[in-house]
């Protein structure tokens, strides 16, 4: 995928992050889903909408910061208690429980921004959800929504810490290998794998040069294979 400015410029053949996805996709990006139609709606997260307010509540404690932020914690301890549950029973739970208090904190809401100041940073706070609540609002409907973003930023704060070294790859090809190799090694840590354990594990098993041996093993949970090598040469 290419995205400019937040715009998705060309999707590939799958959504982006739909809970179908192959076990070598496991991340999920609350940003973009594909939805029957073919075309890419947004779905909220839910970890953005709380640092709004428990950057205010740090900044000045206020009774409004804290019931939001009490509110958006049911919702986190509710998702907590159906982790390991079926994607069906996900959703009922997400439904019968999630949605009223959503739809009781939607009418505070906007109650709140009712009688805030305009330039004022609680009204900014309230702002923000309030712009976004359809998008924040997708999880409840489809089970493979995770609630916020964590996972993926999680993924990606390697690559942010190592991105002055990228100032340093040579080359737009280096820099391409670089991406498949962080790719690698984050999709190890994702599937429960050490990453230095697993490359130690992996690298000797394959001959010098371009030769694709036939045992080679992607950092996946049990015993699905892959081509690693070649992964890394189509760049």
């Amino acid at each position: 995928m290419i995205a400019n400015r937040g715009a998705v410029v060309s999707m590939p053949a799958m959504c982006l992050r739909a809970g179908a996805l192959p076990w070598w996709w496991t991340v999920m990006l609350v940003t973009r889903r594909c939805s029957a139609s073919g075309q890419a709606v947004d779905t909220g997260c839910w970890a953005h909408a709380r640092r709004t307010f428990f950057e205010l509540f740090t900044a000045n404690p206020s009774p409004v910061a804290k019931l939001a932020l009490d509110t958006i914690h049911e919702l986190y301890r509710l998702e907590r208690k159906i982790k390991h549950r079926s994607a069906d029973k996900k959703r009922q739970w997400r439904q019968r429980y999630a949605t009223p208090r959503l739809d009781a904190f939607h009418q505070w809401l906007l109650l709140q921004q009712a009688q805030t100041a305009p330039n004022s940073r609680l009204r900014k706070a309230l702002d923000y959800p309030l712009k976004r609540w359809s998008a924040l609002l997708r999880y409840l409907d489809d089970s493979h929504v995770p609630i916020d973003n964590n996972r993926m930023e999680n993924c990606l704060r390697p690559v942010a810490v190592g991105r002055k070294n990228g100032l340093f790859a040579e080359s737009l090809r280096a820099g391409q290998r670089m991406a498949a190799i962080l790719n690698l090694l984050e999709t190890a840590k994702l599937n429960g794998h050490d990453p230095s354990i697993w490359l130690r594990d992996v690298l000797p098993a394959y001959p010098p040069g371009p030769t694709i041996a036939s045992n080679n093993y992607y950092p996946t949970p049990k015993t699905a294979s892959v081509n690693i090598r070649q992964l890394i040469t189509l760049f």
